[in-house]
């Protein structure tokens, strides 16, 4: 990882803290940006530091807004998907390239379809911990949250992360 890129992904969860957390849309969507981060963490680490790093960052998240864990096992069930989800999209990509895979350097549409998915699939998990149960309510919170944080982090993406790798 540059250090462009991790100084990048600092900031993001930093702003998460102070700024995205804050703001939502008629209580019904909310911002989760911070999950970028977790979808642009290289391959190649090893499975246990994915895992601690993911549920470190989660409940970062999980402390600041108060919802002890439902923020911390979202993020690791994002985390355990996402190699699963690039071997579906990159289906012509082998194990051992896979290791040197970074997400953050293919194009705007493959990310596009990587992120999609996944944020929307964190967006469920957390919603029904969240709920605990599955009504038509949390179903417009979950589709409403994962298409604004997706909007968010497309944008935040096309802007800032994609053009420092271009540097």
């Amino acid at each position: 990882m540059s250090l462009r890129l991790i100084t990048s992904l600092v900031v993001i969860l930093f702003l998460q803290l102070f700024f995205f957390n804050a703001i939502s849309l008629y209580d019904t969507a909310f911002a989760f940006v911070f999950v970028m981060i977790l979808l642009l963490l290289p391959l190649d680490w090893d499975y246990k530091v994915l895992i601690t790093v993911a549920f470190s960052i989660g409940i970062l998240v999980d402390i600041s807004i108060l919802k002890l864990g439902i923020h911390a096992s979202s993020s690791i069930l994002i985390v355990t998907l996402r190699g699963f989800w690039i071997d579906i999209i990159t289906p012509q990509i082998n194990p051992n390239e896979k290791l040197n895979f970074k997400p953050h350097a293919q194009s705007l549409s493959w990310i596009i379809s990587y992120f999609t998915p996944l944020i929307f699939v964190y967006s469920l998990i957390y919603h029904l911990l969240s709920d605990l149960h599955f009504t038509l309510n949390t179903f417009w919170k979950f589709f409403a949250t994962g298409f604004y944080s997706t909007l968010l982090i497309i944008l935040i993406y096309s802007l800032f992360i994609k053009t420092s790798d271009k540097r």
